[in-house]
C-alpha cells in the first residue's frame, strides 16, 4: 500500500470512530514542555555533582567549615585547597565548574518559567493549592495541556498514574500501590505537593494519618 492510500484510509477509520484520535500537543504546550525538562535535567545535574563533592568529603574524612554553605562560590577556594591528590584535585575543581554551569542555567530556565506562569491565568489558581508552586504549577500545566480534553476526573488521574492498582482475585478485590503508569513529572510535581501538604497543614495531616496503613 502506498503511502498516499495508507494516509486516507487512516483518515477514513479515524472519521468513522474505528481509531481512537491521539492528541498531538501544540506548540505553545511543547514550548514548555521542552523547558520543564530543561531546568530538570539541571536539577538532577547539581544533584549529581553534590553527590560526588560529599563521596570526597566521606572519602578522606573531611569536615566541612559549619559556616559555609560548600556549593556556593565562596566556598571554591576551601574545596581546592583540601590536601588531595593532583587527580583527585582536577576532578574537585571539574565538579565545581560543572555544578556552577548547572546553578546558572537552572536560574536561567526558572526566569523564562516565571515569564511564561506571567501570562498564564491558570496558574494563580494552581500556586493557591498546598505544596504547588511556580514551578510545580507549570510542571503540571506542561504534562496535563488542555484540561479539557480529559472526559472525566478518573482519566486524568490515570494519565498521571496516580490511580491505586486493584488486585482481583475470586471473590477477593483488594487495592494497593500507585500504578504508576502515567506521565512522571506530573505525577511526581502532585506527590511532591502531597509531601508537602502533609507536613505544613493540620487538615491533610489528618488525612494522611487516617489512610496511612
Amino acid at each position: 500500500m502506498t503511502d498516499r492510500k495508507a494516509a486516507f484510509t487512516l483518515a477514513r477509520l479515524l472519521a468513522a470512530g474505528l481509531l481512537p484520535g491521539v492528541w498531538v500537543p501544540d506548540g505553545t504546550v511543547r514550548d514548555l514542555r521542552a523547558i520543564v525538562a530543561a531546568r530538570r535535567k539541571h536539577v538532577s545535574l547539581a544533584v549529581q555533582v553534590k553527590n560526588r563533592l560529599h563521596s570526597v568529603l566521606h572519602r578522606h574524612h573531611f569536615l566541612p567549615p559549619a559556616d559555609v554553605d560548600l556549593f556556593s562560590e565562596d566556598a571554591r577556594a576551601w574545596w581546592l585547597a583540601l590536601p588531595v591528590s593532583v587527580l583527585e584535585r582536577v576532578r574537585i575543581e571539574s565538579d565545581l565548574d560543572t555544578l556552577l554551569f548547572a546553578q546558572r542555567q537552572k536560574r536561567l530556565f526558572e526566569a523564562h518559567m516565571a515569564q511564561a506562569a506571567a501570562g498564564d491565568e491558570r496558574v494563580p489558581l494552581l500556586v493557591q493549592l498546598p505544596g504547588i508552586g511556580l514551578i510545580n504549577a507549570l510542571t503540571i500545566l506542561a504534562a496535563i495541556g488542555p484540561i479539557e480534553r480529559f472526559p472525566s476526573a478518573a482519566q486524568l488521574v490515570g494519565y498521571a498514574g496516580l490511580g491505586a492498582s486493584v488486585h482481583d482475585s475470586g471473590q477477593t478485590r483488594h487495592t494497593g500501590r500507585i500504578t504508576k503508569a502515567g506521565r512522571r513529572d506530573l505525577r511526581g510535581a502532585m506527590v511532591e505537593a502531597a509531601n508537602h501538604a502533609v507536613r505544613e497543614h493540620a487538615h491533610w495531616r489528618g488525612v494522611y494519618a487516617r489512610l496511612e496503613p
